[in-house]
């Protein structure tokens, strides 16, 4: 695989508390995850919105960080739409794929929605990010 067990990641421990710079291990993926090495994020107000408002991240501590783009570490076992060292940006809606709306491109929509990314789960404010791999749509060359 070639990537170390540890990384550096900004993680917002509490809400309202300021980002840190932290020490933390490099995520383990899925079967349908991939393993990102983000090259490029992204900052804006959603992000102090998430640190302040209850109700935006689901548990604590947080690594936040939704707009990226990066290259391809890791792929899972059922991943063949992308292979490592491929550049992708990544949809920031964790939804279930598979209900009318995800069928049809209404994503925002989805019956089963499960957050966004770095809020619901990590995002990309550290050197490595797992994303499901259907999140991930490949950057041309």
């Amino acid at each position: 695989m070639g990537r170390a067990g540890a990384m550096k990641a900004m993680v917002l421990p509490a809400l309202g508390a300021p980002l840190r710079l932290e020490t933390v291990p490099v995520p383990t993926i899925g079967p349908n995850d991939v393993l990102l090495r983000v090259r490029a994020t992204g900052v804006g107000l959603t992000v102090v919105i998430m640190t302040a408002v209850p109700g935006r991240v689901t548990s604590f501590p947080r690594i936040p960080g939704h707009e990226v783009a990066g290259e391809i570490a890791e792929v899972g076992a059922e991943v063949a739409h992308v292979r490592v060292g491929d550049r992708v940006t990544c949809h920031f809606y964790l939804t279930c794929r598979t209900c009318r709306f995800c069928r049809s491109g209404r994503e925002t929509l989805c019956t089963a929605f499960r957050g966004y990314v770095g809020m619901a789960c990590d995002g990309a404010y550290a050197e490595y990010m797992a994303i499901p791999a259907a999140n991930v749509t490949p950057i041309p060359p």
